[in-house]
């Protein structure tokens, strides 16, 4: 439908914007870096199921290119709970 690509194309500029916010957050905590990565993977989902109901999916492509970050999120909040112990265990 004509009417959903207006909220498909704001959805993307925001996915781009929490994106590089993530980016952005890797040098000041791992933790909130990881946890933006993990929102931002949950609102790919999303969007891709809204473009599926309005009959313009990707075939879940966009999952499946988004996945290398959502690994990269798992692994920032893996390793803030590893740096937490190791300075816990000094």
């Amino acid at each position: 439908r004509p009417e959903s690509v207006g909220l498909e194309l704001a959805l993307a500029q925001l996915l781009f914007l929490l994106f590089l916010v993530g980016c952005a957050a890797i040098w000041k905590s791992e933790l909130i870096a990881g946890l933006i990565f993990l929102l931002w993977y949950a609102l790919v989902w999303w969007g891709e199921s809204f473009s599926r109901h309005y009959g313009a999916g990707g075939g879940g492509m966009p999952q499946v290119l988004g996945f290398p970050v959502l690994i990269l999120g798992m692994l920032l909040i893996v390793r803030w709970f590893w740096k937490q112990d190791s300075a816990q265990g000094k």
